[in-house]
């Protein structure tokens, strides 16, 4: 038996109500779908962590290059956040808490030429990075391990006087790391980062034991690939005022970094410009007999806009080879 569809007023009726319920249907999910990938986005600019060199690195004598030879060094670094600040630095009530260990290996080689007679040294980093982020207001919870984007300083020169040293960095970081809006724990920035920079030591005594140091880095970004957002040019610079006890192959010292965003974000995504700054202690000891040392830091965080702000504890390993 065949059924035939006869037409009907309340047939039409029922069918005009049931296509525009669909309709209702269709556009509301439309609708958490995309409030859903606004929060996403949200929620990452929540999560701002500044640009896209990871402050902490270099301490107390950041501006000075090791001598001549081939130096393998291992990062171990801890960063805790438990809060994300907006423009006047207050506290986010978001329910945000951000931790981060990093893995990495850096490869330092400092030849014996000279370019007007400065050494020449490069150097390159490969990072592991693991992330547990949180954002409850958004319904976000997400942890990853995974490479993170590689670190490239092929052009660097220092000049080595009496009293100071003065040099010149170029550098660059690669988008090797994995990206996903939805994923804020992926580490990626699927965007290039080129940085020129300068760096210095003073030395206040001929001995030079008493020393204050500082590395910078201006960063220019090119545009997200996936979605075209462009972030603002970045400055930092590491610093450090130490006192080296050489017989012992020790330095203490305090040391810290200032970061500022310095244009504006633009494109999708796009959240106002951020800043912070950092200091604490730190310890440098280097064996010559075993030929190895390490450099222990720990530094507060304060003063931060649009960005995350917690503690960070770095722990270096560092070997001649």
């Amino acid at each position: 038996m065949t059924a035939v569809l006869q037409f009907h007023p309340s047939h039409h009726q029922f069918a005009t109500r049931g296509k525009w319920r669909c309709r209702c249907f269709a556009f509301r999910l439309a609708f958490v779908i995309a409030a859903l990938f606004a929060n996403r986005l949200q929620a990452q600019s929540i999560g701002n962590i500044g640009g896209a060199y990871p402050n902490a690195t270099s301490g107390i004598l950041a501006g000075t290059v090791p001598p001549k030879g081939h130096y393998w060094l291992m990062y171990h670094r801890f960063y805790h956040a438990p809060v994300t600040t907006d423009d006047f630095g207050n506290s986010q009530p978001v329910g945000f808490n951000l931790d981060t260990y990093v893995n990495a290996h850096r490869i330092v080689t400092v030849t014996d030429k000279e370019i007007l007679g400065a050494t020449f040294a490069w150097n390159f980093v490969v990072p592991i990075v693991w992330i547990d982020s949180e954002v409850t207001a958004y319904g976000i919870k997400d942890t990853a391990m995974t490479l993170a984007d590689m670190n490239v300083e092929p052009f660097v020169i220092e000049w080595h006087e009496d009293r100071f040293d003065f040099g010149f960095v170029f550098g660059f970081f690669a988008p090797t790391a994995p990206y996903n809006s939805l994923q804020p724990a992926l580490p990626g920035r699927d965007y290039w980062t080129l940085y020129p920079g300068v760096a210095g030591t003073y030395y206040f005594d001929e001995a030079k034991s008493w020393h204050l140091s500082a590395l910078s880095r201006y960063e220019f970004h090119t545009d997200r690939v996936s979605d075209g957002f462009d972030r603002g040019d970045d400055f930092s610079f590491e610093w450090g005022l130490g006192k080296s006890f050489q017989e012992q192959g020790a330095t203490f010292g305090a040391s810290g970094y200032c970061s500022w965003q310095v244009t504006d974000n633009e494109g999708n995504g796009a959240f106002p410009r951020d800043r912070a700054y950092g200091i604490g202690p730190e310890i440098q000891y280097f064996s010559t007999k075993w030929k190895w040392g390490y450099h222990i830091r720990h530094w507060f965080e304060f003063g931060a806009r649009n960005r995350t702000e917690g503690e960070i504890t770095t722990f270096t390993l560092v070997k001649p080879f």
